[in-house]
């Protein structure tokens, strides 16, 4: 006899156990930054890495006719806020220019952000977001939106670590500070949907394994950010 499908706080909690779990925030190369031990190669490292994501993952995603063709309401709804806040610039789109705004803080010239290395892990997982960006299974687009849950909490932690320990003001970290809040929303949002899309109990398990290979792929990268100082 087939389980029964598991309620939305259940599915909530199963999903929130996979994150925390998996969290970037308890890796080495978080705790480094944490703690201030991480050195300022490290830090740099970071800011050209998310400056060249927000580059290949953002607008250009965001603003490509496959991002919204033959989409259902429920992948609009899930990209909707992205969206709005990435159309109609005639310079660098918001999520770039923050991303860049943080090399900057750091000191960083445009000759040093172009010749600092970006890590294959990170290459990896940009290909892993824009397959999802093509995904038009809205439940499944929902699991792998768990990142944005994550971000949250890397978000807000990358924040302070800056501020405390690396001399940037709130300006260079505003990237982190507004992804401290936005991504628990969309991270929540895109839960709800992806549950309120499964018919069954089959349907929830591939949402949750798919997050779950979703997170551990973030993990990876964030694990190796510590290869641009060790």
């Amino acid at each position: 006899m087939a389980q029964a499908k598991r309620n939305e706080d259940e599915f909530a909690k199963e999903m929130e156990h996979i994150r925390a779990t998996n969290s970037v925030v308890t890796t080495q190369f978080c705790q480094d930054l944490r703690d201030g031990k991480a050195p300022i190669a490290g830090v740099k490292g970071l800011a050209v890495q998310t400056y060249y994501m927000t580059i290949r993952t953002g607008a250009p995603c965001i603003g490509k006719p496959y991002g919204f063709r033959d989409a259902g309401p429920e992948i609009l709804h899930t990209a909707i806020a992205n969206a709005v806040g990435e159309i109609g610039y005639t310079g660098d789109a918001p999520h770039v220019f923050l991303a860049r705004n943080m090399c900057y803080g750091l000191g960083m010239t445009d000759e040093e952000i172009e010749d600092t290395p970006i890590t294959p892990e990170m290459y990896g997982y940009i290909e892993m977001m824009s397959l999802n960006n093509r995904t038009n299974v809205p439940r499944l687009r929902g699991a792998i939106e768990i990142t944005e849950a994550d971000s949250a909490y890397s978000s807000q932690l990358v924040a302070d670590a800056c501020r405390k320990h690396y001399k940037l003001d709130d300006d260079g970290v505003r990237y982190w500070l507004v992804h401290g809040y936005a991504d628990l929303e969309h991270g929540e949002e895109n839960a709800r949907i992806a549950h309120a899309l499964c018919a069954t109990r089959e349907d929830q398990d591939e949402v949750l394994s798919n997050a779950t290979r979703a997170i551990k792929t973030r993990r990876v990268v964030w694990e190796s950010f510590r290869s641009l100082y060790n």
